[in-house]
């Protein structure tokens, strides 16, 4: 008689990342104005609170918001209304059907308008696991920078600038209580046949003709960010707390 043996049961671990549908109510309130205005702020915590009550529900050990807050889109939040912008940038197609267009830079310095810690607040507030942040990467933000050159204001010079304000988004995340950070792009350079320079923290696109651009971002990245290049192969692109960049410039 052959006896069968109980299969052992699989565990695949897997953590939420990235935008969840809003509600109906609240998108239909910000079509009808501004996506700021303060009277939202119940309908946005609202949308938060249901994210993480279902993710929680999932047994999921890790949750995120959502990116329920990040109303103008996942990608720009960030630089949205900074007065140095243009709104005829990169344009991103997706899958689905829908567009993002960048903002264009006009002039420098380059400087975030908002950083993503101030979505902590709220998600930390309902949440009984620990909270991943979804942050955009410099990658996707490098396609602000025009193909022609902005007078006074070097590509060199946008490259410090924006890994400057990475790290510090990284670190106010962390500092907030955030458990890791990850940062978000997706495959911007094989959907819009860019050039891609691949590294652990970011897939760098720039326009084909532009390769010493993307070559020389993607080293800044290396240089700068040395605790996420050393990490296994399954934490490529995330930073939590024991990984903070204290000690690296």
């Amino acid at each position: 008689m052959i006896s069968m043996a109980k299969p052992t049961p699989i565990t695949v671990p897997t953590e939420p990342i990235g935008s969840i549908p809003r509600p109906v109510d609240l998108i239909e309130r910000v079509a009808k104005g501004d996506s700021e205005d303060p009277d939202l702020a119940p309908l946005y915590e609202d949308a938060i609170r249901d994210t993480i009550e279902r993710f929680e529900a999932t047994g999921s050990s890790v949750v995120t918001d959502g990116e329920q807050r990040k109303y103008h889109n996942f990608a720009t939040y960030c630089v949205h209304g900074l007065p140095n912008t243009a709104p005829d940038g990169f344009k991103i197609s997706f899958s689905g059907g829908h567009t993002r267009r960048m903002a264009r830079l006009t002039r420098g310095p380059f400087r975030y308008r908002r950083y993503a810690d101030c979505y902590l607040d709220v998600a930390m507030r309902y949440a009984h696991v620990p909270v991943k942040q979804a942050v955009i990467s410099p990658s996707a933000l490098s396609l602000m920078y025009p193909a022609e050159r902005i007078r006074d204001y070097s590509r060199e010079q946008f490259i410090d600038d924006l890994l400057s304000e990475h790290k510090t988004e990284i670190r106010r995340c962390l500092k907030k209580g955030a458990h890791t950070v990850q940062g978000r792009i997706g495959n911007l350079a094989a959907r819009h046949g860019a050039m891609s320079v691949q590294s652990p923290l970011t897939t760098t696109t720039a326009e084909s003709h532009d390769v010493p651009f993307a070559a020389c971002l993607a080293l800044r990245c290396r240089r700068q960010f040395p605790a996420i290049l050393f990490m296994p192969a399954g934490r490529c692109g995330r930073l939590s707390k024991e990984d903070s960049c204290g000690s690296h410039p």
